[in-house]
């Protein structure tokens, strides 16, 4: 009954006192069992229990008790089990998920990965385990920005990422931005800001990372391209989504770093216009993270086809998600014009003679080709920032497997244009350009499919 009301989503956004009851309920539960009923079911219920919004540091700090208690009884039951009784897998995605859950944090999460080392060599199946399977079979190096862990995440994305009526309505404006900022423990550092961030992973990690979790994290991606010192700013995300918000301000709150790291339930526009409008705030980076991308110009149907069958059917075979935008020009696309033109002008402003940050970057990161190129572009052709060549260029597209979007795309220019410009070259970047991955380029690593990256500079 517990484990089915904590995996509730819809508790999770609303009544705070009766998540603080349950909350509550569950950890002198598990104190008193030690999970001896939920055997086998202390990583499921550690990443459900992640997925709801913490809104007080009494919620926080109870979560992070049970969160505590989950991860040592899941030691424990690793330990437990017989040498030859669990197949390896299930023993990885126990400790996958609880680094998906947050719980790297925890004292005990180490006696994890100490548990699953001993017991995986002598598990079922062990020698059949694909090596990216294990991390390079180093269990020690395993955490919360780790691939494998980032995958679950994506896996509960859709938990989070649709954008209602409601969300658009009760979004911040402009006016309430500049009335009531964002507030960091130090304000006078510059911002590195994520537009559309969706969970905020990437600005999250690079908080911890400015709060001296620097050894605890790692380097999960190459850092060829930009060498900052991350503790010399703040973090700043938005997102449409009110749910995505709320997560990301609830992992921030367990991990201790709101002081460093805030976000906003507001419209790209509306965060890019309060920057723009305030002129105290410092902006060393804009990320600009795999925007929902718009449809594909789909081919002109003949005005004497008359068979509205043979047209429905055309229509879906070119892969027509009516819910895309419709073009790079419509105003719900996050990267059309209008939100290009702003950006530019925050990299493009002069800084503040108080500021020692005298560069301020661009990165673009895009798992479709033709997005990413029609961004690329319009900065190029239109303004005054430089593309930066990169350390590690992507120079051919050899070993890597395409996304049915970016095929529908070839299929539909190759006919017209045998020179297509593609995204290739010393501009384009075949490995991150920052420490810190999210989710989507998690799933593009492990199914081969290429991220385009491409960072700029005034």
């Amino acid at each position: 009954k517990l484990r089915v009301s904590i995996q509730q989503p819809r508790l999770s956004t609303s009544k705070p006192n009766r998540h603080l009851h349950l909350l509550q309920h569950l950890y002198q539960h598990l104190c008193t069992s030690l999970g001896t009923d939920v055997r086998d079911g202390t990583a499921d219920i550690a990443l459900s229990l992640s997925m709801i919004f913490i809104f007080t540091q009494e919620e926080c700090h109870l979560v992070n008790q049970i969160m505590n208690l989950l991860t040592h009884i899941a030691s424990l039951e690793i330990i437990r089990k017989s040498k030859k009784s669990r197949k390896a897998v299930e023993i990885l995605v126990i400790c996958e998920k609880l680094a998906a859950a947050g719980c790297d944090t925890s004292p005990y999460f180490s006696s994890v990965l100490k548990a699953a080392s001993v017991s995986l060599p002598t598990s079922l199946q062990y020698e059949t385990l694909s090596t990216d399977l294990t991390e390079n079979r180093d269990l020690t190096k395993l955490n919360f920005w780790s691939s494998r862990s980032l995958l679950w995440l994506w896996r509960k994305g859709h938990l989070f990422h649709k954008v209602s009526k409601q969300d658009c309505q009760n979004a911040l404006t402009v006016e309430e931005l500049l009335d009531t900022p964002p507030m960091f423990h130090d304000m006078s550092l510059p911002l590195v800001i994520d537009v559309g961030c969706g969970l905020g992973v990437t600005l999250i990690g690079l908080a911890a990372k400015a709060n001296g979790e620097e050894e605890m994290i790692g380097t999960t991606t190459n850092n060829h391209d930009l060498n900052l010192n991350w503790s010399k700013y703040n973090y700043l995300g938005s997102d449409l989504s009110s749910k995505a918000m709320q997560w990301a301000t609830s992992l921030t709150l367990r991990r201790k770093l709101d002081g460093r790291c805030q976000f906003l339930h507001a419209s790209t526009e509306t965060v890019l216009e309060y920057l723009n409008r305030s002129n105290s705030v410092e902006v060393k980076m804009i990320l600009l993270q795999f925007p929902t991308p718009y449809r594909l110009l789909q081919e002109k149907i003949d005005d004497d086809d008359d068979d509205d069958e043979k047209s429905d059917v055309r229509k879906k075979n070119n892969g027509c998600n009516e819910k895309l935008p419709l073009g790079p020009d419509d105003p719900s696309f996050m990267a059309n014009p209008r939100i290009l033109e702003k950006i530019v002008h925050l990299i493009n402003r002069r800084p503040s003679s108080h500021c020692n940050e005298k560069e301020a970057y661009l990165l673009l990161q895009s798992n479709c080709e033709d997005v990413a190129l029609y961004i690329h572009d319009y900065i190029t052709s239109k303004h005054h920032l430089e593309a930066i060549a990169s350390a590690v260029p992507r120079l051919s597209f050899n070993g890597m497997t395409f996304s049915s979007r970016t095929k529908t795309w070839l299929q539909n220019h190759h006919a017209k244009d045998k020179n297509l410009k593609r995204a290739l070259g010393q501009q384009w970047s075949c490995e991150s350009m920052i420490p810190i991955m999210t989710e989507t380029e998690a799933l593009c690593l492990h199914q081969s499919t290429p991220v385009h990256r491409c960072l700029f500079k005034k």
